[in-house]
């Protein structure tokens, strides 16, 4: 890899722990948006207004040993992860898309997402305005991407996102409807939705596979260590988002691997 190379990398690193700070700034206080011009960060345990060298993405929650200054209470690990975890997705976005509008729609949809999911586990309710918003991200993007490759006008082309969208939301829909959204919520069905148009058909197949594989896997876990009981429910938008990146990033790979273990 070439210096110039690695000092984009280092550059995008940079950017994207900072831009998880102001997500996580955004989750923190979505409730109340204006608060975050008009409040200054704080600790939420003792309200005490931070210093800015207490709030240099990442490094300051090791510098601190994860512990706010002034009173000592741990500081939510939720803030270091979503730093790096917004890094690490813009790095991957960089890697596989280069610097092109593919690549800053993505980032928009990306930060997005990465509201809603740490949302949803905390609050277990899903922002719809935040799904709608993406919704129409995506709808532009596909346009892009149709009239890049002159397909604009081929039904067929329009068919893939067409059909995405459908399965995601006729899937979730219909299980929500049986289950009277005690499986899914109106939320779920949504995100879904959006998963299709952003994918397409069969992605969103693979997608949505990956999404209750992992949702099972970590429910097991947290069975496991009795964090969870059989009876209890865990927000499964977190799972949706987390195959969307892994299907988005590594979908082909992983169906290739697949097809070859098949013998096909």
């Amino acid at each position: 890899m070439e210096a110039y190379q690695v000092l984009i990398y280092i550059l995008i690193i940079f950017f994207g722990l900072a831009m998880g700070s102001f997500l996580n700034v955004v989750i923190a206080r979505f409730d109340d948006l204006q608060s975050i011009i008009k409040t200054r960060s704080h600790c939420p345990k003792c309200k005490k207004t931070l210093p800015w060298y207490d709030l240099i993405p990442f490094i300051s929650y090791l510098l601190l040993f994860g512990r706010c200054r002034n009173c000592q209470k741990p500081i939510s690990l939720q803030y270091p992860l979503v730093e790096v975890l917004t890094a690490v997705i813009l790095v991957l976005i960089y890697s596989r898309f280069g610097f092109s509008w593919e690549s800053l729609f993505l980032f928009f949809i990306s930060a997005i997402l990465i509201v809603i999911a740490c949302y949803d586990w905390l609050h277990s309710e899903i922002p719809d305005i935040l799904v709608y918003f993406a919704l129409g991200i995506a709808l532009i993007l596909a346009v892009f991407l149709l009239l890049k490759q002159g397909l604009f006008l081929d039904a067929s082309a329009w068919l893939t996102y067409a059909a995405g969208l459908a399965f995601g939301l006729g899937l979730f829909g219909f299980l929500v409807l049986i289950s009277r959204e005690k499986w899914m919520g109106k939320g779920d069905v949504i995100l879904a939705s959006f998963m299709g148009l952003l994918l397409g058909f069969p992605d969103i197949l693979l997608a949505l596979f990956l999404s209750f594989v992992f949702g099972a896997v970590f429910s097991l876990i947290l069975i496991a260590f009795r964090q969870k009981t059989l009876k209890d429910t865990i927000p499964f938008g977190p799972f949706l988002i987390g195959a969307t990146f892994v299907t988005l990033f590594w979908g082909e790979e992983l169906v290739r691997v697949y097809l070859l273990r098949m013998g096909l």
